[in-house]
């Protein structure tokens, strides 16, 4: 059973944050890391898109750029295996068992690539009106503290760059989506990247 996008219910939650912690922890035979250099290539070039789509948001798009490529570069290399497209539809749940699926982009890195992966696709359906805030910080705080507690892991204090790293990621989508007033969505997403980074 595939699910509702947005509406995985608590012990759902805990049995993706079991499967994804088993995942992180598994060999990852075969997996490569993907170069930091060409992750910092691609976040400028997102800037640099976001600058011909939107002009009057160029210099705030290209100053989170650059605050997202000096915190990436600094940041110590991690080679666990982890999804690299990871939110809730890649989730199959069935009978209280969750199973991953689309793993074409699974690579070596950060477990926290994963988890702020999901947390920015939560924030997405939250600026596309499809999610409320009280239900994005439930399913938020339920996945990360059953992964934690299962993994005996905290980092609070990355949480939010990774979710920026994610979102900026997806700064494109209302456009691509052809989503209503895609122009003012897009200032959605960015703003909140901006938010995420000074938190």
């Amino acid at each position: 059973q595939l699910n509702t996008r947005g509406r995985l219910s608590g012990a759902d939650l805990v049995a993706t944050a079991e499967s994804l912690a088993e995942f992180h922890g598994s060999a990852g035979k075969g997996l490569t890391q993907p170069d930091t250099g060409l992750r910092v290539d691609r976040i400028a070039a997102l800037a640099d898109q976001l600058a011909v789509l939107l002009p009057h948001l160029e210099q705030r798009a290209k100053a989170v750029a650059q605050k997202l490529s000096h915190w990436l570069s600094q940041q110590a290399q991690v080679a666990q295996p982890v999804h690299g497209d990871f939110y809730d539809k890649q989730a199959i749940i069935n009978n209280g068992k969750v199973r991953l699926i689309d793993l074409d982009a699974a690579c070596l890195g950060n477990p926290l690539l994963d988890l702020g992966s999901f947390i920015a696709h939560l924030e997405r359906l939250q600026g596309n009106h499809v999610l409320s805030a009280s239900k994005l910080e439930m399913q938020k705080n339920t996945l990360v503290t059953a992964y934690e507690k299962l993994t005996g892991s905290e980092h609070t204090d990355h949480h939010n760059r990774y979710t920026a790293l994610s979102l900026f990621g997806l700064i494109h989508h209302p456009f691509r989506d052809w989503t209503p007033d895609w122009p003012g969505q897009t200032e959605v997403l960015l703003e909140r990247v901006e938010s995420l980074l000074v938190s």
